[in-house]
């Protein structure tokens, strides 16, 4: 009540990063591990996996849920609080 829309999208935002970065992080490792031992398991020689897709992978996560969060926020945002508080 009486907040500025750019305040509440803030707090909301900066709830969900740490949690969204840690997530990622723990992700990214997790899959280059796993696609790593698998390809090694499979074949005898392999290239890896590539610094480059586990960068756009990490940046599409990022984006995916900020956009997500963000249009849920915005969405709150719009809604008039006492149309809420009558229902």
């Amino acid at each position: 009540m009486g907040a500025e829309d750019r305040h509440i999208f803030q707090l909301v935002l900066k709830g969900y990063f740490w949690i969204i970065l840690l997530s990622a992080i723990i992700g990214c490792y997790g899959g280059y591990t796993l696609s790593k031992l698998l390809m090694d398991l499979i074949f005898r020689i392999n290239s890896g996996v590539s610094p480059s897709s586990l960068a756009l992978s990490f940046l599409g996560v990022m984006v995916i849920c900020g956009a997500t969060i963000g249009a849920r926020v915005w969405l709150v945002l719009q809604s008039k609080a006492t149309d809420a508080l009558k229902a």
